[in-house]
């Protein structure tokens, strides 16, 4: 065989090997819902992708094959070639054989065809789907015999734990696909609120029992109407002797019907479907058990059976969708800055969001509280008063208001280095003295 003969043949192997380098590729890195997008809508070249790309096994396979192939038989063919070439040193000639092939297959067969079909895998995984197609099927009889052996390697190995993808994991995939462009800011807190909804308990989103309005059993409508109007709530809890005993909800629209008609007390617009949830209690199995039962509101018995608070569907929606106002909401701005680095804080914010603001290195866990004013109440060791005073972390926590027994608004400093922590300042000053001594 002649020079110019070996040369052809080469190139038409590198090329076939650079074709099933960047299928390898643009087949398990093509976006699958766009495919099937456009499968559905008819695209036969895109139905042809699904079908091979649902036996991944085989077509990996194929791939692996079809490469070897080729890579071998150019590199066979070169170091003939070279033979025929250097004829009086063997050795030689094997070495530049080695080289060339080395190089022109790293560059050719496998670096410039994965890169470009990396940026155009949907495009270029219809165009080359007859092509891939005529492989996938030609080379069945390995695809089978070496899947016996995948099998056997499969079943020897086997791992006997089911693997299961963690939350960790999702919100991992989560970030590279906001971060890679594939969702924006919005829908990746949305999913990321999908994630970690299982895991929030009703402890964490009720409204509590001094904040909750109620009506006692046998108001007259009156006073219930300027209730309504005040709290612009449209459900309220009725309640027998105590808001301890909650006997049952009225409705605004029942109400008014009844006041339309005449009714002197809310008794015959009550309703008597009260549902009953603990703290501990899941708020996605809340959330079931408010819509199989056709309702909008639960009420939170504590462990002594009196009441710790109430929640709403909308409270329970809020943790994937973020705050709902309507007209009549007042919006509530937990974090107002009055200074440099210096903060007035509605104490009624959530726990979690008051650690996420402030970045402090605590666990949500490590305290059982759901609102900052328990955790200012926990960490002073009493109940808070106004002018009470604290640090936490690298935070100066001062009480500017409180009702109830509970704080209302505080002020929060971010310090310079967290207290008791060490920081920069301690550090820098036990380098200077080092520094003393070893001059000394």
């Amino acid at each position: 065989m002649s020079v110019p003969l070996y040369i052809v043949i080469i190139v038409i192997l590198i090329f076939f090997s650079a074709m099933f380098s960047g299928a390898e590729t643009m087949y398990f890195s093509h976006n699958k819902i766009r495919m099937k997008a456009l499968a559905a809508n008819g695209n036969k070249r895109a139905q042809r992708v699904i079908k091979m790309c649902d036996n991944p096994d085989k077509l990996i396979t194929t791939i692996l094959v079809g490469n070897n192939i080729c890579n071998i038989t150019a590199t066979t063919l070169s170091g003939m070639m070279f033979l025929k070439i250097i004829t009086e040193n063997d050795g030689l000639a094997g070495t530049i054989s080695t080289i060339v092939m080395t190089v022109i297959m790293l560059l050719f067969g496998e670096i410039t065809p994965k890169t470009l079909f990396q940026k155009t895998a949907d495009t270029a995984a219809m165009r080359f789907v007859d092509f891939m197609m005529f492989f996938y099927i030609i080379l069945t009889p390995f695809s089978w015999l070496f899947g016996l052996w995948q099998k056997l390697l499969n079943r020897m190995t086997r791992n006997r734990g089911k693997t299961k993808i963690t939350d960790d994991e999702l919100m991992t995939y989560v970030e590279e696909a906001e971060s890679g462009g594939s969702i924006n800011e919005y829908e990746s807190d949305l999913i990321r609120s999908a994630i970690e909804f299982d895991d929030q308990k009703v402890k964490e989103i009720l409204t509590p029992r001094v904040d909750v309005d109620a009506l006692p059993r046998g108001t007259d409508v009156e006073t219930a109407l300027r209730l309504f109007q005040e709290s612009g709530h449209s459900r309220l809890p009725v309640y027998d002797g105590t808001i301890d005993n909650v006997v049952g909800i009225l409705n605004v629209k029942d109400f008014y019907k009844s006041y339309l008609e005449g009714a002197k007390t809310i008794d015959a617009a009550t309703s008597d479907k009260v549902i009953y949830s603990t703290p501990s209690m899941k708020i996605s199995e809340l959330m079931r058990i408010l819509q199989k039962d056709k309702n909008h509101l639960a009420v939170v018995i504590d462990e002594f059976g009196g009441t710790h608070g109430i929640v709403s569907l909308e409270d329970i929606l809020e943790e994937l969708v973020g705050e709902i106002w309507d007209e009549h909401d007042k919006v509530v701005e937990y974090f107002k800055e009055i200074g440099d680095k210096k903060y007035e804080v509605d104490c009624s914010v959530s726990f979690s969001d008051f650690i996420d603001e402030f970045g402090l290195k605590i666990e949500e866990d490590a305290y059982d509280v759901t609102q900052l004013s328990g955790f200012i109440a926990e960490i002073m060791a009493k109940i808070p008063e106004e002018g009470d005073e604290v640090n936490f972390q690298n935070l100066a926590i001062k009480v500017t208001k409180c009702q109830h027994m509970k704080a209302i608004t505080c002020e929060i400093e971010v310090l310079k280095s967290p207290e008791g922590d060490g920081g920069d300042e301690e550090e820098e000053d036990a380098n200077d003295k080092l520094l003393k001594f070893l001059e000394k």
